[in-house]
């Protein structure tokens, strides 16, 4: 102890939040060279995925596929985070909590589906500097 003070006491530092919403995204693409991006995080601090849901508005099974790319990289098996999820026909999923990680400055978000326009992706991140 120094002075009554712990030796490991820190200063605190403020942690700011910027809530970012993401418009939604009919997924037309229907491979992986024509992956659409969902979103980019910001050039500083971490992003995390605050929400994230899939809308299958069809009457068939639909299939996602979904990458978080780091700046500078290209699509693919390395950076893919869901490979064809199944989505049920007039269904809402919530997949925020799949995706549950911290992403680095510039990570572009991208998706694809295995029917054209049968799936609408919504949400939110949350950049932290």
């Amino acid at each position: 102890m120094n002075n009554g003070r712990s030796p490991y006491a820190q200063p605190l530092r403020m942690v700011e939040e910027r809530h970012i919403p993401v418009s939604g995204l009919v997924i037309t693409a229907t491979t992986s060279g024509a992956a659409q991006t969902w979103a980019t995080a910001g050039a500083t601090g971490l992003t995390q995925i605050e929400r994230l849901t899939v809308i299958n508005t069809t009457g068939t099974t639909a299939t996602l596929t979904f990458y978080s790319i780091p700046s500078g990289d290209s699509i693919g098996d390395a950076n893919m985070e869901l490979d064809a999820a199944s989505v049920p026909a007039n269904t809402t999923l919530r997949l925020d909590r799949l995706l549950a990680g911290d992403y680095a400055p510039g990570t572009t978000f991208k998706a694809f589906s295995g029917t054209n326009g049968a799936l609408v992706l919504r949400g939110a991140l949350v950049e932290r500097a």
